[in-house]
């Protein structure tokens, strides 16, 4: 049944099917790697997220409208093929004052503040019991968290203080005074959380859109938008900004450049393993083929002898079986040394690498493993079927 075979021919095959077998779920392996350890932290292989404004000019001393944008240059934006998604900040418009009592775990403190909103699908922290509606006494503030490091090692330690933790900030209850058009009110504020993708002292969007029609003056362009984007590199991205004359954090683009170096290496190891995986398959597919026909002569005497045609079918079907078999054994070792190779470089760079399961890489090489048998196995048993049938 096997004659004409070619075992360094289909020796051949197998390996380049190994090969593009490692580099294929290699890729996908080290992606769910990167994914993993960088959830905490910057995610590498997540969309970027811009924060851009207008640049302040003179005529922002007459009218702060000025350095606003409009709804046609948001519609601009939008329009752009590097934008998946914007919003405009949301600015409190009324003045807003908090304070800590005697009684407080930090007293004595007592600062004007700005508030801003945004979106919540734009935040990077889980919002755990961020919600206030009209009636609610408490407001739940999220800052950034380099202002903390700002008061603990600059403000705190020039006056002496003591330095505060995040988890106890978290414990502090504060009073705020809002004040506009000639009203007032007195809520409390708690610190909720901390972002590092945010430089802005964040509410609820609820509670600025209330506090606005009540305190502020009436509606304003927003000075700021935050997007979304996944091609941070692209040049057209770069020229629009300078052709409108935005301005956007540097830092930002440079870590997009490099979150989109990251994910077209992936895409590269991947795509090429890919490529050499087809090719491999394809041919191994021609060689099983020419195999079947070349004994075509052979399985006729045999199901002339009593072999059933789907029985004889099996024995090349659970050949390419045997052979998918090896290369998903195979692909075993390389994988751990993937892991292991990647978990040292990126503690190496600084990052708090966490276990990560192998169990899904190796049921996507199986789910992989079963398409491609059942695809050539119903070929070869139609093509044996018709031989029984004396076609």
């Amino acid at each position: 049944m096997y004659q004409g075979l070619g075992w360094v021919r289909l020796g051949g095959m197998a390996g380049g099917v190994m090969l593009g077998w490692w580099l294929l779920f290699g890729g996908v392996h080290l992606a769910r790697i990167a994914r993993q350890t960088l959830r905490e932290q910057r995610d590498l292989l997540a969309p970027e997220y811009l924060i851009v404004n207008k640049p302040v000019g003179l005529a922002g001393l007459l009218k702060a409208d000025t350095a606003g944008f409009t709804e046609a240059e948001l519609d601009e934006l939008r329009r752009q093929p590097f934008v998946r998604s914007l919003a405009p900040f949301q600015a409190g418009r009324f003045a807003v004052r908090a304070s800590t009592g005697d009684e407080s775990l930090v007293p004595g403190l007592e600062s004007d503040l700005f508030l801003e909103a945004v979106p919540d699908e734009y935040l990077d922290f889980e919002p755990a019991q961020w919600r206030w509606a009209p009636g609610m006494t408490e407001v739940p503030i999220v800052v950034p968290r380099d202002y903390l490091a700002l008061y603990n090692f600059g403000y705190a330690a020039s006056r002496n203080l003591p330095t505060i933790s995040e988890s106890l900030i978290r414990l502090v209850r504060f009073e705020l005074r809002l004040e506009g058009q000639g009203q007032e009110a007195q809520m409390t504020g708690r610190i909720a959380g901390f972002s590092q993708r945010l430089p802005t002292i964040l509410v609820p969007w609820s509670f600025l859109e209330w506090a606005n029609g009540k305190f502020g003056p009436g509606a304003s362009r927003p000075s700021r938008v935050i997007l979304q984007t996944d091609r941070p590199s692209d040049p057209a991205l770069a020229a629009f900004l300078a052709a409108r004359s935005y301005q956007c954090n540097a830092e930002q683009l440079r870590a997009g450049r490099r979150a989109w170096m990251m994910r077209l290496l992936l895409t590269v190891v991947g795509g090429f393993g890919l490529v050499v995986l087809g090719l491999a398959l394809w041919i191994l597919g021609l060689s099983i083929e020419l195999l079947v026909i070349r004994n075509t002569d052979r399985l006729r005497r045999l199901i002339l002898l009593g072999y059933h045609p789907s029985w004889l079918a099996w024995h090349y079907v659970g050949l390419l079986g045997a052979l998918l078999l090896a290369v998903n054994l195979s692909a075993l070792l390389p994988l751990h040394w993937l892991a292991r190779l990647a978990a040292e470089n990126l503690e190496r760079a600084g990052y708090a690498v966490e276990p990560i399961a192998l169990w899904p890489t190796l049921a996507l090489m199986a789910l992989a493993s079963f398409g491609l048998v059942a695809g050539p196995g119903a070929w070869i048993r139609r093509q044996v079927i018709r031989l029984g049938e004396g076609g």
